[in-house]
């Protein structure tokens, strides 16, 4: 398998197999591939808006970094097992 090569089992591809194809089957595939993109973007919003709202509170940073780490883990697994979408 090429490393540059994704599998299966990246974000991209399991919100797009999971939840872009099964809101929008008649899409076209590359129109469902490019529909993850505002997802994906939503997603690490989150994380990129409280680092600005933190900037200045160490505490606050690493707590959010956690928070955002389960998160992450959470819509993954949940993806991953068929659960969602």
């Amino acid at each position: 398998m090429d490393p540059g090569h994704p599998n299966r089992l990246d974000l991209h591809s399991l919100v797009k197999s999971r939840i872009v194809n099964k809101r929008f089957p008649n899409w076209p595939g590359v129109i469902q591939n490019a529909a993850v993109s505002p997802l994906i973007w939503c997603f690490a919003a989150g994380p990129a808006l409280l680092a600005l709202v933190f900037r200045n509170h160490q505490w606050a940073l690493m707590a959010s970094s956690v928070a955002c780490a389960v998160a992450y883990s959470l819509v993954y697994a949940r993806l991953v097992r068929f659960k969602w979408g």
